[in-house]
């Protein structure tokens, strides 16, 4: 359970970063089409752009496809993987509690023999 919920979130993070890679390159692409200089874009042509936009069309379809994986693990991890864990930890409490439940009979009747064993205790029947 714990390591599918991780690869989920690590699928989740890997499309973040992707779409915010993806950002800054159109955003590269845009100032270098304008003509805008900035420190990622100094060294750049228009020429390059047409690079640029290649790897924009791969991060999309790369983005595309992490995110339909995300809506697949999704939909696994809510069929599959928590109703099994569920059921599991469900079996789990309810034997605690079934052995909390003994342990409390338990100390009950030792305390309820405690108290008669005092009772019979001559000194205390003579405090009458």
């Amino acid at each position: 359970m714990h390591c599918a919920v991780e690869s989920w979130a690590a699928q989740l993070k890997y499309t973040a970063e992707a779409e915010k890679a993806k950002w800054s390159l159109e955003k590269d692409v845009k100032n270098v089409s304008d003509g805008t200089k900035t420190l990622t874009t100094f060294y750049k042509s228009s020429s390059d752009t047409t690079e640029m936009a290649n790897k924009i069309e791969n991060m999309t379809r790369d983005i595309v496809s992490s995110k339909l994986l995300c809506d697949l693990m999704t939909i696994y991890l809510g069929e599959r993987i928590i109703p099994v864990f569920k059921k599991e930890k469900i079996e789990l409490y309810r034997k605690v509690f079934a052995q909390y439940q003994v342990n409390e009979i338990t100390n009950c009747h030792k305390t309820a023999g405690f108290w008669a064993t005092m009772l019979e205790n001559e000194t205390i029947k003579a405090a009458k």
